[in-house]
């Protein structure tokens, strides 16, 4: 947290956003298709081919599930538990990714 007291505002403070990063769905996979991330990290799938995916989480990653996402469209979520978490795109189910969200050493 930084403060603006500096600036002449001592009530207003900026917070640190969350890491982000993301996956791009393109030729019918996620890329990257494996993902090693901290707690708190913001995660954004953005489609760019020609129809449509998902995202949806598998096994103990379940909560995880996007909308259809058309081409150009975007969704993101923020992961803050560590865990392992497999995915696939419900449309096209051979299309897989993994995140693994480990807490810095």
């Amino acid at each position: 947290m930084v403060s603006l007291a500096a600036l002449g505002d001592s009530s207003a403070q900026i917070r640190a956003l969350p890491a982000a990063v993301t996956v791009t769905i393109h030729g019918y996979a996620f890329e990257p298709r494996t993902l090693v991330v901290a707690p708190g990290t913001r995660i954004l799938w953005k489609n760019a081919d020609d129809v449509p995916h998902n995202v949806v989480g598998l096994g103990a990653g379940a909560a995880l599930r996007s909308p259809a996402l058309d081409q150009d469209d975007s969704w993101e979520t923020q992961l803050d538990a560590p865990g392992e978490i497999d995915y696939v795109c419900g449309l096209h189910p051979h299309m897989q990714g993994h995140i693994s969200v480990r807490a810095a050493q």
